[in-house]
């Protein structure tokens, strides 16, 4: 067991990894935020002028829930036996990643192949893209919304206070945790659903995905240095 553990502290350390890069790629480059621009003519041909590069900055994105996985089911291994409900947490994680990778999978493909076709069509072909493409974005904004509050919203607080009282982390780092999920999820998430796009006051709420970025790093640390059980200490 201590090796799976501590091989799925690595994988949350890739994931992470491959998160930061993802927004340097779209600082450096101005690329945008998460939401894709599929409205409006400006909007497409922003997609199809930076395809390539959204598409590696949305592979990186991609690789993210694929490596968090392994993350879950390291928490359900070390504290299974002080909370058996943790399985119900495990499942609805697995749940809302599988939903994360599969709106991720759309997106890249939508990035790399949807602004490139429409920069390459005729008038009419361009017209019939501009009506669909708000719906393609409603539909990933749906997904990210579903997906993130199943595989977060109730799984991340419970995780995070079963690891509280087994003395793996520190009380703060359960502040942290549960603070980040409701911006992320129930503010950033649900203001993009309603309004269809990323706005002024969604944008403030993105600002815990630092706070989840400083979960994530400090669970892959901990779940390195495990052994066992037993060896856990309080986080400060």
């Amino acid at each position: 067991m201590r090796t799976i553990v501590r091989l799925s502290g690595l994988s949350v350390l890739l994931a992470n990894v491959a998160v930061v890069l993802g927004i340097l790629i779209s600082e450096i480059y101005n690329l945008g935020g998460e939401v894709l621009p599929l409205s409006g003519q400006e909007g497409l041909h922003h997609l199809g002028q930076f395809a390539e590069l959204l598409t590696i900055r949305e592979l990186l994105w991609l690789a993210y829930p694929i490596l968090l996985l392994p993350k879950g089911i390291a928490l359900y291994m070390l504290f299974r036996d002080r909370a058996p409900a943790l399985l119900w947490a495990l499942i609805l994680w697995c749940i809302g990643l599988t939903f994360g990778i599969a709106v991720d999978i759309l997106t890249v493909a939508v990035v790399r192949d949807l602004g490139v076709i429409y920069l390459a069509s005729e008038a009419t072909t361009q017209s019939v893209i501009e009506s669909f493409a708000p719906s393609i974005a409603h539909t990933i904004l749906l997904m990210q919304f579903i997906g993130d509050n199943l595989g977060a919203t109730f799984v991340y607080p419970f995780f995070a206070i079963v690891a509280y009282r087994a003395g793996f982390i520190g009380r703060p780092l359960v502040i942290v945790n549960v603070l980040s999920v409701i911006c992320v999820c129930l503010g950033y998430r649900g203001l993009n659903l309603l309004f269809l796009g990323e706005t002024d006051i969604s944008n403030i709420f993105a600002i815990g995905f630092f706070g989840l970025i400083w979960w994530e790093v400090s669970i892959a640390i901990k779940l390195l240095k495990t052994r066992s059980l037993n060896s856990v200490m309080v986080s400060t």
